[in-house]
């Protein structure tokens, strides 16, 4: 019998076998910087000093897509892909508005 799931002296979780996650590393802020997975996929992290993600890459079956946040622009692989707002995003492909849905309170009077 495997163990399931292991943790760091941080709490942080290291190993998530439930989920195929082989490992997790995490940088000096307790942030995870790079999760490998049982299939050779992995995702990397890198932030900023505060904490913020600039960028993730993903290796899935060899290829990588690196995406990139910049400010309030995401970048897939170079390419702008997102414009980031306050109340959702425009996707810059198709130009296409996404709005974040916030609890919304209805009354309805029948008369």
């Amino acid at each position: 019998m495997s163990t399931e799931y292991e943790y760091d002296e941080n709490g942080n979780l290291t190993k998530d076998l439930n989920k195929k996650k082989t490992a997790i590393q995490y940088n000096c802020l307790n942030l995870p910087s790079r999760v490998m997975f049982a299939n050779g996929n992995s995702i990397s992290y890198l932030y900023d000093a505060a904490g913020r993600k600039l960028r993730t890459v993903h290796i899935l079956e060899g290829d990588s897509v690196t995406t990139d946040y910049c400010g309030n622009v995401v970048y897939e692989n170079g390419v702008p892909q997102i414009l980031l707002t306050e109340v959702g995003y425009v996707s810059l492909t198709d130009g296409k508005y996404h709005y974040y849905l916030k609890i919304i309170r209805v009354i309805i009077v029948w008369l």
